[in-house]
């Protein structure tokens, strides 16, 4: 969404792209301290939250067990649904999905998943 700017990694992933190669050379420095931060708490300014009614992310999910969503759609990962969204940039979107492509596959039913959450209903 406008206005909400990209986190740090990302824009330290999207920098990287240019010098990527076929061999793996480069090593992309992250500083997972913010990554981690950023994740777990979420973006404050979306949709209306204000700082009263804002829930950080490690309070703030739900999960499933699935699939990997690309080929070859091995089961038995963990799937965490972050309910605070983390913005980008729309021009570091499509940098990402330049170079990515549609990883993903169509939703699948939950098949008598159980679907955990830590949001009270």
């Amino acid at each position: 969404e406008a206005g909400q700017g990209s986190p740090q990694f990302v824009h330290e992933l999207v920098s990287a792209i240019p010098r990527l190669s076929g061999a793996p050379a480069d090593v992309v420095p992250l500083d997972f301290a913010a990554l981690a931060q950023t994740i777990m708490i979420g973006s404050l300014s979306h949709r209306g939250a204000t700082s009263s009614d804002f829930v950080p992310n490690f309070k703030n999910y739900m999960a499933y067990q699935g699939s990997l969503s690309s080929p070859p759609c091995t089961q038995g990962v963990q799937w965490i649904l972050l309910r605070n969204p983390i913005f980008i940039y729309g021009e570091d979107w499509t940098a990402l999905h330049k170079l990515m492509g549609y990883n993903f596959r169509p939703v699948q039913p939950l098949n008598g998943r159980p679907v955990t959450t830590t949001v009270a209903a």
